[in-house]
């Protein structure tokens, strides 16, 4: 598993915080509505024929336009009453380091259940190393200034805090490009060209490797 950036940065989806029931009943907009914000018991229910082309569609796509469609056309005018679960209020920190191991527990354990092994990976962004960004980063990291505490979050998530006996192959790659300076490497937040590809790869390779040779002896 390589993740850490969505966990972080849709923590408090709607979709992160109810039963996978629920989820499945729910229209694309219900699921990505923001929980935090939602201090009273209303939820978006949008069943119209466009929004449901829109979210079947390319996926960047489609989430983009039924987004803007319900915020400038909908929002005010499809508003029902309908029971939102409480969210739990504790540190977005503390929020993040637990659904991280829950999650990397439940597929630890299906590993362990069907024969398999996992590898956990923390992944890099933008803010997670020290690195002299390139023109095209700094950019990039000035459009993503509203994103700057989700890059804080995941350079302070604490690996410790999700290790467990059935998940033993952890990877941090926060700092996989530290010293590469001036290059080019993500052309967003979080995803990575080639370039950058090639470099964690070589990482992941240089873990599983050992893992793959060590059943063979």
């Amino acid at each position: 598993m390589y993740d850490g950036w969505n966990d972080i940065g849709e923590r408090n989806k709607i979709k992160f915080n109810i039963e996978y029931e629920e989820f499945k009943e729910n229209t694309v907009i219900e699921n990505y509505e923001d929980f935090s914000n939602l201090n009273i018991e209303n939820t978006i229910q949008i069943r119209t024929g466009i929004l449901t082309f829109l979210s079947d569609i390319n996926y960047k796509t489609g989430i983009g336009l039924v987004i803007f469609v319900r915020d400038n056309l909908i929002l005010n005018s499809n508003i029902i009453k309908n029971e939102v679960k409480s969210f739990q209020n504790t540190s977005d920190l503390i929020l993040i380091e637990n659904r991280l191991k829950n999650n990397w527990e439940k597929v630890c354990n299906l590993g362990e259940e069907n024969s398999f092994k996992t590898v956990n990976i923390i992944q890099p962004s933008l803010g997670t190393s020290s690195r002299n960004l390139s023109n095209e980063e700094t950019i990039q990291m000035s459009l993503s200034n509203f994103r700057m505490d989700d890059f804080n979050y995941l350079k302070k998530i604490d690996i410790k805090k999700l290790e467990n006996d059935k998940c033993k192959n952890i990877i941090d790659l926060r700092n996989t490009f530290e010293g590469i300076n001036g290059k080019t490497i993500f052309f967003d937040a979080v995803h990575v060209s080639d370039y950058g590809n090639d470099i964690i790869s070589e990482k992941i390779i240089q873990v599983l490797i050992p893992i793959i040779k060590n059943d063979f002896q």
